[in-house]
């Protein structure tokens, strides 16, 4: 188990119904943990008695000044506070990764197409996903999946662009959890759009409680305020991708949806390049190359008479080339276009050949075939 990590348990007014802790142990969790709790907790001197050197008290206002809960009540029965601190208390704790639950999980489970097996070996689990934001620099957080990620069968992947409930974090790609209720959702929404990855691993899933039925935690807060204060706090935070919709299951209820196309970044198709401001006045032209076909355009900004007569691009061999073309004339007379094909590869901008060619004044210039890339979104 990496030394760096430590597992931390949020919880609030539950100090006899440690769960996650015990089963915790019966995975054979070997390294540190501690309980989370916050200073406006009647129950956190119980806490300090039964789990003495285990038990960190964070100021729950503190960090409530320091985020948009959604509403204005004012009344702190939330979540999202606990989570926000852990990012402190793991740097005071020297620790470089960590995990956030919630104190109610009855398991974990190792999933599979036709069935699952309870975790024997977690302390292997959670260097696994240690291990996997290392390889991802722009990975906020990773979560272990939900009974409900299952529903309908094996889904046939691995990563789902969500996070919930749990969250294995690094101290130093910090984020804000944000609302009283769906804070993680609100989180994976809001960062997500500004290019931070979130994840959650279908193959591993925790078993919790039934929601809204064990007193303390937040199952107070969702009985006074409903699914539908809880979903709508996401459409405030995210209304030109998320709106409320009625779920059709056998108890019909309101929940978030969210449009992933206009939420988070896409990957578009090398195959769609956007035209370069200025390149041979064809900004407003379009054209899908297919494969082993080329367009040419008249370079209207040519100014010297070395520079081609004509620019565009071709794609050969699954390969895009910048294509340059001059007018001449053949010793018989007869008009031909003499061309110059260049395989359009990307420039590193750091390269020692790169920045002497800037010096140098030989650069890439406006309406130079290097320049010249014909092409648009498709939208």
């Amino acid at each position: 188990m990496d030394n760096n990590f430590v597992v931390f348990i949020i919880t609030h007014g539950r100090p006899d119904k440690q769960i996650t802790l015990k089963t915790l142990k019966r995975c054979n969790y070997s390294g540190p943990y501690f309980l989370i709790c916050d200073n406006e907790d009647k129950t956190r001197d119980e806490y300090v008695k039964k789990y003495p050197q285990k038990v960190i008290i964070f100021d729950k206002k503190y960090y409530a000044d320091q985020v948009d809960e959604g509403n204005n009540f004012d009344n702190r029965r939330t979540t999202t506070h606990a989570r926000n601190a852990c990012f402190d208390i793991a740097k005071k704790l020297k620790k470089k990764y960590f995990v956030v639950f919630d104190d109610d999980y009855g398991s974990f489970l190792l999933r599979y197409e036709n069935g699952s097996v309870n975790t024997k070996n977690i302390d292997r689990v959670f260097q696994t996903f240690i291990d996997f934001m290392i390889k991802v620099p722009n990975c906020l957080s990773i979560t272990f999946s939900q009974g409900g990620d299952h529903i309908g069968g094996f889904c046939g992947t691995q990563l789902k662009r969500k996070a919930m409930n749990s969250f294995f974090c690094d101290v130093d790609r910090p984020f804000q959890f944000l609302g009283q209720l769906n804070e993680d959702v609100n989180a994976y929404v809001i960062h997500g759009s500004r290019g931070g990855l979130f994840f959650t691993f279908t193959s591993v899933q925790l078993c919790q409680a039934e929601t809204q039925k064990t007193s303390g935690g937040m199952t107070e807060a969702y009985l006074q305020y409903g699914t539908y204060c809880k979903s709508f706090t996401t459409v405030m935070m995210m209304p030109n991708s998320v709106r409320v919709v009625m779920l059709n299951t056998t108890n019909k209820r309101l929940h978030h949806q969210i449009d992933w196309k206009h939420t988070v970044p896409m990957i578009i198709s090398d195959k769609y390049k956007k035209l370069k401001p200025g390149d041979g006045g064809n900004r407003t032209t379009t054209v899908m190359e297919k494969n082993n076909s080329g367009s040419l355009f008249k370079n209207l900004k040519k100014v010297k008479e070395q520079e081609p007569d004509y620019t565009g691009k071709a794609f050969i061999d699954q390969k895009d080339y910048k294509i340059a073309a001059w007018v001449n004339k053949s010793k018989s007379g007869t008009n031909y276009m003499r061309l110059l094909f260049t395989e359009n590869k990307p420039i590193d901008l750091n390269s020692e050949g790169h920045q002497q060619s800037l010096k140098m004044g030989t650069g890439t210039s406006e309406g130079s075939v290097d320049s010249i890339m014909i092409d648009d979104l498709p939208f």
